[in-house]
């Protein structure tokens, strides 16, 4: 994805206005930033950390204009305990060193607490799409040609007759 709210560049080449491309930040969590000289995909993010990114000409930190001060608290404010939003992420699986501690029980058990204390928030931040199970396959469809850009979708399935 190389287009947010307006800016950047249509298509798949986000260098395709260079010098103007997305500057990648990192932030440990205080409101500063450092420029980052590798992808999203080359690093990793630790708890409490930030990372930003700002549309700008420039080839490096001292060029490129930097995202707004941001604070792990001042983006995070309100959301979920981390160990929560480890949960919901981990749900796909966990390391391979920790199965013994997050068996599939566990795992349901911490999503059901994560969701019934902060479903709204897990619902307003997470999930970009919520669609009726019959529309399921136009959805998929568009999401594989590269129509569409989903985060995360819920199939909502029609309400039961009450009745019968």
């Amino acid at each position: 994805m190389c287009r947010l709210d307006g800016e950047g560049v249509d298509g798949d080449d986000c260098f395709a206005d260079f010098p103007r491309f997305w500057g990648y930040w990192r932030g440990d969590g205080s409101g500063g930033w450092e420029w980052s000289s590798v992808g999203a995909g080359s690093t990793t993010v630790s708890a409490g950390a930030v990372e930003g990114w700002s549309w700008g000409e420039g080839t490096d930190g001292q060029t490129h204009p930097s995202p707004p001060a941001a604070t792990f608290e001042g983006v995070c404010a309100g959301a979920v305990a981390t160990r929560h939003v480890e949960t919901l992420l981990g749900m796909g699986g966990v390391p391979r060193a920790l199965t013994h501690l997050w068996d599939r029980r566990r795992l349901a058990a911490e999503t059901v607490e994560l969701l019934g204390a902060h479903g709204p928030a897990v619902r307003e931040h997470l999930v970009t799409d919520v669609v009726p199970l019959a529309d399921a396959p136009a959805l998929l469809a568009d999401v594989a040609a590269r129509r569409r850009h989903v985060i995360q979708a819920v199939f909502a399935c029609p309400a039961a007759d009450a009745g019968g």
